[in-house]
Order: structure tokens, then C-alpha cells, then sequence
């Protein structure tokens, strides 16, 4: 799923906002994260995790993970706990170079190298070459979301006995939280099923779970997840057209058309920022109060490159990670007032 595209060079984007580059020369990044201290890391694919710290790009990586690379496989989510200033937890979810499986780690940070501290969840499946998903981070209830994609094989995201096409929480040693949903048959850590390749996930300011869930031959969507939904995949992408009890409907879908993978789904300035690695855009939706229902469409850059995370920062600004090239870049209101409206 992920490529290459050419990435233009106009620095203009939606009327009124500018982008700068913050760092480049990063090795088909996947995933990033903002530190408490102003430090930015970056997860790169092939298993380093690099240090941004005063808008430079650190030499050495913050550490190496053993990650098998081919296709799809390599460094898949990073997080960081909510606690960090204490206990200097990240997570990072990858696929195991010696096992092969889809795995979800902990790490602990001390200065600008990190150690391993412990596995927190381990697929029981070797790894396919690609469907990992990769949505991965932290609820407003202190809970720990990770969103694994079907494994390539699609009955997978139905079979309640493994954690594949799924979004899983756990606590962050582990351990399966008191009110994870009650599926009947389903291993504890499930909390939702029915995905093809949950990519990346975000929580809106009210506290509901939007994923987005890369499509197969019909529908990108974007999903409003609850505990225990089911999102239909295989039998349905988009809108479900028959056998439908039981099943729930994306919030919003568009056509793939000739090839699109939505990678990115974020909630900046009051509107769901979206974007496609394939098709290269930005778009910004207006969704209704409770996110039930997303729509009037605006593209916000028509040319935005290989984005595979969008996520507001905490100075204001909208970041943008791409794939190829590797840069991570600010977005900004025009003469800097970060409360610009879309």
C-alpha cells in the first residue's frame, strides 16, 4: 500500500495557509509523536525511531527495532503515553523480525535512547506481506487503541478468535480493561471488528474514535468506532447493501476510483482532516456534532504528496508526515494565527 509520488514544490495550499518543512531526510517514515519537552519522534519503517529536537533531525535514532521489511511489513504505530513526563513510556507496534507476528511493545525512554521494557500484545498469525494497519494510540479514558488490519486474508477482520482486522484496547501493561465490550466469542482485547486495514485513528475533542479504514476494490471509509461495532468487512466496504443487521456503516466514503489508500484521519480547527497516500490530496470534512455524519467536502491541498499521518501539534499548527520524501511539515495559517478558521 505504501509508494512514491512527486512531492510540488508550491508552498500554497488552502487560502490562508502556507507549509513548512520541519525536518527531511527521513527513511519512509510512517508515524510520528509529539514529546511533553518539544522533542518530535518519528517511526520509521524499516525499525528506527529518530529524534527531532529544536527542528533538527538527530544522527543517531532513539533506538533500532528488529522488523521484517518486505511489503507492507516494517514499523506500523507509534504512541506515546500520557504519563511520559513520569514514567518515559512510548509504544510501538511492528512486525517482529524474529517471529514474524504482529506485535505491540513498550519501550522506555531515558534521554535520547530508549530500551525495551516489555511486549504487551503478540499475534498468534505469522505476518502476511501487507494489511497491518497500524492505528495506533491513546483514548481520553487513558486506554490504549490499536487498530490491526486483516492480515491479507479477509474473513480474518469476522473471526472473533484473533486479533486481526480489528480495533483492540488494552491497558498500557497489557492487561484487558474492566469495560472492554463483552463480544460473545471474541478474544478480550477486541473492542470493535470488521475492518479491512485500520491505518490511523484519532479522537475527536468530545471523545468519539474516528478510523480510517483503507478500502479493496469499491470504498475508502472513514468509521465513528463503538465498542463492539462491527464495520462489515468482507461482506460490505461502504455503504452495506445487503445482509446488513448487525453491521454498521462508515460516516463517510469516497470511490477509490482508479487506486486510493486514506491514511490519514485527524480533527484540527473543528473540521476531520483526511488524506489519501495514492491519490495525493488533503481534504477537510464538516461533520455533525456527534460525528454520526461527515460531508460537505472541500479539498484542502489538491497536491499533497505521499501523507501517511496528519496530526495538530501543540503549537496550533497542522503537521503533516510524508512518505516519499521522507519530510515532516508544518502546516500554518498565513502570518502565523494559529486560530485561523478552515
Amino acid at each position: 500500500m505504501l509508494g512514491s509520488s512527486g512531492h510540488r514544490s508550491t508552498q500554497t495550499v488552502f487560502i490562508g495557509y502556507e507549509r513548512a518543512t520541519v525536518v527531511s531526510g527521513l527513511n519512509s517514515p510512517v508515524d510520528f509523536r509529539f514529546l511533553p519537552d518539544g522533542r518530535i519522534l518519528v517511526a520509521e519503517k524499516a525499525g528506527a525511531i529518530r529524534v527531532v529536537e529544536d527542528g533538527v533531525l538527530r544522527e543517531d535514532p532513539l533506538i533500532t527495532l528488529a522488523v521484517r521489511t518486505e511489503s507492507e511489513r516494517g514499523i506500523e504505530g507509534l504512541a506515546v503515553d500520557p504519563a511520559f513526563g513520569t514514567n518515559g513510556r512510548i509504544y510501538v507496534a511492528y512486525i517482529d523480525a524474529e517471529t514474524t507476528r504482529n506485535t505491540l511493545s513498550r519501550f522506555i525512554v531515558n534521554g535520547n535512547t530508549a530500551t525495551f521494557d516489555t511486549d504487551l500484545l503478540v499475534s498468534t498469525l505469522a505476518a502476511a506481506p501487507n494489511h497491518h494497519g497500524g492505528a495506533l494510540g491513546f483514548g481520553p479514558d487513558g486506554a490504549l487503541y490499536w487498530g490491526v488490519g486483516d492480515n491479507a486474508t479477509g474473513a480474518n477482520a469476522q473471526n472473533l478468535g484473533n486479533i486481526h482486522g480489528k480495533i483492540l484496547r488494552l491497558n498500557t501493561d497489557g492487561s484487558v480493561p474492566v469495560d472492554n465490550p463483552v463480544i460473545n466469542g471474541a478474544r478480550t482485547h477486541i473492542y470493535a471488528y470488521g475492518l479491512r486495514n485500520p491505518f490511523r485513528l484519532t479522537f475527536t475533542p468530545t471523545g468519539q474514535l474516528l478510523v480510517a479504514d483503507v478500502g479493496a476494490a469499491s470504498f475508502e471509509e472513514v468509521n465513528l468506532v463503538t465498542a463492539g461495532g462491527n464495520y462489515g468487512w468482507p461482506s460490505s466496504e461502504g455503504l452495506c447493501t445487503s445482509a446488513c443487521t448487525g453491521k454498521t456503516d462508515p460516516v463517510f466514503t469516497y470511490p477509490r476510483g482508479s487506486g486510493a489508500a486514506i491514511t490519514s484521519v485527524a480533527v484540527y480547527q473543528g473540521k476531520v482532516f483526511i488524506a489519501d497516500l495514492v491519490q495525493g490530496w488533503i481534504k477537510v470534512l464538516t461533520c455533525t456534532p456527534d460525528y454520526t455524519a461527515c460531508g460537505d467536502v472541500q479539498t484542502f491541498d489538491p497536491a499533497a504528496g505521499t501523507t501517511v499521518v496528519l496530526a495538530a501539534g501543540p503549537d496550533g499548527n497542522l503537521y503533516q508526515l510524508t512518505y516519499a520524501p521522507g519530510e515532516l511539515i508544518a502546516i500554518k495559517p498565513a502570518g502565523g494565527d494559529a486560530d485561523s478558521e478552515v
